[in-house]
């Protein structure tokens, strides 16, 4: 399997790597490409804080489905635009 990119860990496995949805050998190279990969580490650690946060609000009072699929979507397209 070619290496992966930025691009490619942050829009098309980020939400699936957190939520443990991948495959066994998808995990590991998103692993392996988070250990050398200091600015998709912030991001996981970004998104990670920011998922928690929208749970806990979510829990106080719940959030709209329409509004957690836009926030998803906006999050996703900003991830996108700002991945090296």
């Amino acid at each position: 399997m070619e290496a992966l990119k930025c691009k490619d860990v942050i829009v098309e496995f980020l939400a699936d790597y957190l939520d443990r949805t991948l495959p066994p050998e998808l995990t590991e190279e998103v692993e392996r490409h988070l250990r050398g990969c200091a600015a998709c580490m912030a991001y996981l650690n970004t998104y990670r804080r920011t998922r928690d946060l929208v749970g806990r609000h979510a829990a106080q009072g719940g959030m709209p489905d329409e509004m957690k699929g836009l926030l998803r979507r906006f999050m996703v397209e900003r991830m996108a635009r700002q991945a090296p």
